[in-house]
């Protein structure tokens, strides 16, 4: 079986067909594995790699397995849709996972049912770095599993908020990758849930996004109904289900 290397983002996201997951994840330092028929990408990060079997299939899979028997990849984190996780589990120990959905939609207004509103757009307001310790303490109460702060290292292209009397009640940072639109950190503080400023800052984002780069994403933690509802409901309906799994160290087993 030959295997060709792919290197860097240009090749990798070529291969993939630039595929929304892709474009999230896999826009920066990166190389590829491929055959005719299986494709394995990754990332490599402090302690080895993360890696993705492409769509989970099995011809990936193994293609995975190979590679990190002859020490050609260390997989420390393995990122593949949900459907393919048993495949990954008997080729590899896997500890911790936490299953999630990557959404988009190409709708420029947000949503299906008509363009986004007018006053909600008012509401909306650019954060700056003296909003930083604010938008923490909203993560701090709303978000607190959330690697989208300010300054996490992300591509954060602009924080967005609604204040309430003063205050700021909810945040979402705009996020580009490889030229997806992407919203991030969508939180609103407790005691202003239920009253739209999600939907309100979603909407307009994705207006914005869409018009910008064509299409827009954004990701939801499986066991958030709520948001996924929301999301659907302004218009994304592409989706992919996958699964964020930690590798066993050797030495752990």
């Amino acid at each position: 079986m030959t295997v060709r290397k792919l290197t860097g983002s240009v090749e990798v996201l070529r291969a993939t067909g630039r595929d929304p997951f892709a474009l999230v994840r896999f826009s920066g330092d990166c190389v590829a594995y491929q055959t005719k028929d299986a494709l394995v990408v990754a990332r490599p990060i402090a302690g080895g790699d993360v890696v993705m079997p492409w769509h989970g299939t099995h011809q990936s899979v193994e293609l995975l397995a190979r590679l990190t028997d002859d020490a050609v990849i260390q997989p420390v984190v393995v990122e593949v849709t949900r459907a393919g996780l048993p495949s990954v589990a008997d080729r590899l120990p896997l500890g911790e996972v936490t299953e999630w959905s990557l959404l988009w939609t190409d709708t420029p207004d947000g949503s299906p049912d008509g363009p986004a509103d007018d006053h909600a757009d008012e509401r909306i307001v650019s954060l700056g770095d003296r909003d930083h310790p604010e938008i923490d303490e909203i993560f701090d109460e709303a978000l607190p599993y959330t690697t989208n702060r300010p300054g996490a290292g992300r591509r954060q292209r602009g924080w967005y908020g609604i204040r309430i009397d003063g205050r700021l009640a909810a945040v979402a940072v705009d996020r580009e990758e490889a030229g997806l639109g992407y919203i991030a950190g969508v939180a609103v503080r407790p005691e202003h849930q239920g009253q739209g400023l999600g939907t309100a800052l979603v909407r307009t984002l994705t207006g914005r996004l869409v018009a910008e780069f064509g299409r827009c994403a954004l990701g939801v933690v499986d066991g958030n109904p709520r948001a996924l509802e929301l999301f659907q409901r302004l218009g994304y309906t592409g989706r992919q289900d996958l699964a964020y799994a930690r590798v066993v160290p050797a030495g752990s087993r």
